[in-house]
């Protein structure tokens, strides 16, 4: 599996924590967590299910920082990174 594919799958399972974190049907890459309702339970709910799934750590305070959904998607990404650079 290339690289690109990777990052849409994992892109993709985002997307699905996101809407199962905030309990709504769909979910875009461009949206912004205010705009979908996001609350601290929501956000914990989602965090948990992230550094479960990938099985990294996320900072609490990283995850009430990102504004969207791309931005957790770039976290992700780097925290993976950082990750396979141990």
């Amino acid at each position: 599996m290339s690289e690109s594919e990777e990052d849409g799958m994992r892109t993709a399972e985002i997307l699905r924590e996101v809407a199962r974190a905030f309990e709504i049907p769909e979910v875009g890459v461009g949206d912004s967590f205010a705009k979908l309702g996001a609350n601290s339970v929501g956000l914990l709910r989602l965090m948990s299910a992230i550094q479960e799934k990938f099985d990294v750590i996320i900072d609490l305070v990283d995850i009430f920082q990102v504004k969207n959904v791309a931005e957790l998607v770039t976290l992700v990404d780097e925290v993976l990174a950082r990750k396979k650079e141990r």
